[in-house]
């Protein structure tokens, strides 16, 4: 499973619900493909099977009780994800029209979209790697961190840890 799923935090005190019709898709995703939402820092906020007769996502937003973020902010604008069960891989989605709402989070709101692409082989502009103290290195350290920035300006962060 992916990694960025383990992040998912249940019940900040605050959500909205995310609708996505069933013919919204360009091109229809799998039974057990997952669409996941991120906010602008990668922090995952949201996340669903797929389903043919519609799928609904709760997004949560920030626990305003904690010192750190772990959701939504209000006027946050939200990133959809497909994660494929079957390629093991994320791709980037696209909303290109709402039947309500507009891609922004607020509180108790309903956001429905009714046209939606899943963007494959997106082009990569830029990888960069780094070593546990943040010095760029080309390659096969014991601990590193590779950045991938795409042209779509999601940033991609992995961790290794080589033996």
């Amino acid at each position: 499973m992916n990694e960025k799923l383990k992040s998912l935090e249940k019940n900040t005190g605050n959500n909205m619900t995310l609708g996505i019709l069933p013919g919204a898709w360009s091109e229809s995703p799998t039974q057990n493909d997952l669409i996941n939402i991120f906010n602008s820092s990668g922090i995952l906020v949201g996340s669903s099977k797929f389903r043919n007769e519609g799928t609904v996502i709760t997004i949560w937003g920030d626990d305003e009780l904690t010192n750190h973020k772990e959701g939504m902010l209000i006027g946050e604008k939200f990133i959809l994800e497909l994660w494929s069960y079957k390629d093991k891989t994320p791709y980037p989605i696209h909303v290109k029209s709402w039947a309500e709402g507009n891609g922004v989070y607020s509180l108790d709101g309903i956001s429905v979209i009714d046209n939606i692409q899943i963007i494959k082989n997106e082009p990569m502009n830029k990888s960069y790697k780094f070593d546990i103290l943040g010095r760029s290195i080309k390659s096969g350290k014991k601990y590193q961190i590779e950045l991938k920035k795409y042209n779509s300006c999601k940033v991609e962060k992995t961790i290794m840890f080589n033996d």
